[in-house]
């Protein structure tokens, strides 16, 4: 997939020069190092992040974040999980009177890039599926195949932070727009189409094969040590 991934990362750091001057804010932690302890939990991406994070105007930080993508506590139904994750986040933080909790609006981007090895049920009747009141009668078979998986989020996210001596507590979430490219391989038939699920299923939306944008919704817990 062929991403301008280093234009979106640069336009983060060249936003806070047109930010408005505020005065200098001597409390808010100057450098922290935070874990995401969301990302063991995520049913989706769950992995492990850690994030380090710098102000580098009176009201506005910088966090950048990487992360392993692995299934350590096998909450989500794959095989061979693995992959990584980066993500880089601008904060502007809000005048507050509470010296010790900082509310903040930020914009960030995230880039994932996964594989994992999948079963699920295909089809070469998919109409068939799409207009009977009985899919079930339709003929489908099981199939292993490997999956690879990379998305580019943008997203707009509000939040706070809030410090006790060294230690700090973050949360924060937010939406915005995913793209996202799937691509299987070690298909029986790669023409054959995925069984559709009776109702809304995440795991579905998330192995579906193509390019396609959806929406993206953020939410994190970080603790962290400033210093």
């Amino acid at each position: 997939m062929n991403l301008p991934l280093r234009y979106a990362f640069l336009v983060l750091w060249l936003l806070p020069g047109i930010t408005f001057a505020q005065a200098f804010d001597p409390d808010y932690p100057r450098q922290q190092v935070n874990v995401n302890v969301h990302r063991p939990f995520d049913p989706v991406n769950p992995g492990f992040e850690v994030g380090y994070q710098r102000r580098i105007l009176p009201r506005y930080a910088a966090q950048f974040t990487a992360g392993v993508l692995t299934d350590m506590l096998h909450l989500a139904p794959y095989k061979q999980y693995s992959g990584y994750r980066l993500s880089v986040e601008g904060r502007y933080l809000l005048p507050c009177r509470t010296r010790a909790v900082w509310p903040y609006v930020a914009y960030g981007v995230a880039y994932n890039k996964v594989r994992l090895t999948e079963v699920m049920q295909f089809t070469d009747s998919i109409e068939g599926y799409a207009h009977s009141p009985f899919p079930i009668s339709y003929w489908h078979y099981p199939d292993t195949f490997s999956l690879h998986k990379q998305t580019v989020a943008l997203n707009a996210i509000v939040g706070v932070t809030a410090a006790a001596g060294h230690f700090t507590l973050d949360i924060a979430g937010g939406l915005g727009a995913k793209y996202k490219e799937v691509v299987h391989s070690g298909r029986i038939d790669p023409a054959d189409k995925l069984v559709p699920p009776d109702g809304y299923d995440r795991y579905y939306m998330a192995s579906t094969a193509g390019r396609m944008l959806t929406p993206n919704v953020v939410f994190t817990i970080r603790i962290g040590y400033q210093f």
